[in-house]
């Protein structure tokens, strides 16, 4: 794992303000945290809101924003790490992604997934989706046009190392049940889609076989159950 995330990561450069603003906040008695946390909100929701509407740049803007919000109010997260500040990097990163700069927005998948770890939710969810996430952003960077052999072959190695981590992690949450089978299957789907990139087209079977296995199983105890069937909707379609 810690060879995928150092993969990802590149130096980055230190902000003086934002390290001189985050102690000016830790020594006073002013900060207001219900406020930040309602900006830091309205920011997430206007990401997804612009991301939906295809709005890339603007959603890029508001996802900096976002991730400035969050390092002025709470810090950088480098020694315990930090859930809120890790989210917004996820958030960052798909911006990046939609706008075609998969490199940063491998780089920043890494970061959100170091940050989690940090805070001791390394098999938390949140951290399982990081790492998805940062799988999908690989496989999709291999899939570019005009991209070379041995450059694609290294994407797609990572690619896979990302999700299978992702699909461990997700797995081993403590607050793991049938609810995560979706997210779970997702996961697979994608894996399957690297394994066929790669050339592995019975490996992909197998994973696309073992998500629908597992997703009727749900579905026939809880046809109701949220994202079920349009999970087992994208593997069957995959599989076909």
């Amino acid at each position: 794992m810690r060879r995928i995330l150092l993969a990802a990561r590149r130096t980055q450069p230190t902000s003086a303000g934002c390290a001189r603003h985050t102690r000016r906040q830790a020594s006073t008695t002013q900060f207001d945290a219900a406020a930040t946390e309602k900006r830091i909100g309205e920011l997430q929701r206007c990401v997804r809101d612009h991301l939906a509407r295809q709005d890339v740049a603007e959603a890029v803007a508001a996802a900096e924003e976002l991730v400035r919000t969050t390092t002025d109010a709470y810090g950088d997260g480098s020694e315990q790490g930090n859930p809120v500040l890790a989210a917004a990097r996820n958030d960052e990163a798909l911006c990046r992604k939609a706008s075609g700069d998969f490199e940063r927005a491998a780089e920043l998948f890494a970061k959100a997934a170091q940050l989690y770890e940090a805070c001791a939710m390394g098999n938390s969810a949140s951290c399982a989706t990081a790492l998805h996430n940062l799988g999908a952003c690989y496989k999709d960077d291999a899939a570019t046009p005009g991209r070379r052999k041995m450059d694609k072959m290294m994407l797609l190695e990572r690619a896979k190392e990302a999700l299978d981590e992702s699909a461990l992690r997700r797995v081993n949450s403590p607050a793991h049940d049938h609810r995560d089978l979706p997210a779970l299957a997702s996961t697979k789907v994608v894996l399957a889609s690297v394994k066929r990139l790669d050339g592995d087209a019975a490996g992909a079977a197998r994973d696309l076989d073992e998500a629908m296995t597992s997703l009727r199983s749900v579905l026939g105890e809880s046809p109701a159950a949220p994202g079920v069937a349009t999970a087992l909707a994208a593997a069957l379609n995959n599989r076909a």
